[in-house]
């Protein structure tokens, strides 16, 4: 399953990816995942919901067997 994740998150594009990472595994702030990317906190917020629905879509479709 750890393989899965890991693989759905590796697929999605850059910046995505490391505000991905930055928001929900390091669990930084909007604003502090913007100061370290050089993003606006608006662009932290919409690279987050574009990963999160990418990440649920690729696991959704794992998990539900439609691969």
């Amino acid at each position: 399953m750890k393989r899965t994740i890991r693989g759905a998150v590796a697929e999605l594009p850059e910046p995505d990816q490391t505000v991905l990472r930055l928001r929900d595994i390091e669990q930084l702030s909007a604003a502090e995942a913007a100061e370290r990317t050089g993003l606006t906190v608006a662009a932290v917020k919409a690279h987050l919901h574009r990963s999160r629905a990418r990440r649920r879509e690729r696991l959704n479709s794992y998990f539900l067997g439609e691969e």
